[in-house]
């Protein structure tokens, strides 16, 4: 908390600019509002299967024009969540939201063994929770670093769950090449 202070006091005038200027407003938040304030008209346009894969930006501006007042035009939702209803639809969102809940339920099972890979279980949970938290302002998982990072922790979710009931009675080994 000092360590924080004391940086927060000496590069104040840094992080204003940075984070609260009119320039950031007017070169992040402004455009994510714009596009936030389109999506509903996106949605209703293509409720079932929404507009297509990278084609959600594209038909949010055939359905309004861009705003003059915004100098530089968003090539994004911003929002993993309003990106996948506009473009793949009510459907694809519920597909998205079953795979996210399969993972969470995963994690939830592992924790609550309390077994030795229960910490683990719930590290990878808050780190898979952060991604998703931070798709809220990003298209996070249609970037592939972010992508990387959540598919190797729902893997390692994954092959904990392995571990945890190897050995245990009615265990199945998975299919091997033999």
């Amino acid at each position: 908390s000092l360590a924080l202070t004391a940086f927060t006091f000496c590069y104040r005038d840094m992080l204003e600019a940075g984070v609260t200027s009119k320039t950031r407003e007017r070169e992040s938040v402004a455009p994510r509002l714009y596009m936030w304030k389109q999506v509903p008209a996106g949605i209703a346009e293509n409720p079932v299967f929404g507009a297509g894969m990278w084609q959600g930006v594209s038909q949010l501006y055939a359905l309004q024009p861009v705003d003059p007042k915004i100098t530089k035009p968003p090539n994004a939702i911003d929002n993993q969540y309003m990106t996948l209803i506009v473009e793949q639809g009510s459907i694809g969102l519920l597909l998205a939201m079953g795979v996210f809940f399969t993972i969470g339920r995963q994690a939830w099972k592992l924790m609550r063994a309390g077994s030795s890979h229960a910490t683990w279980a719930a590290l990878i949970a808050a780190s898979l929770c952060a991604v998703l938290i931070n798709a809220m302002t990003f298209d996070s998982l249609m970037n592939w670093p972010n992508m990387v990072v959540f598919w190797l922790l729902a893997g390692a979710l994954r092959a904990l769950a392995e571990l945890s009931h190897k050995g245990k009675a009615g265990y199945v080994p998975p299919l091997s090449g033999t």
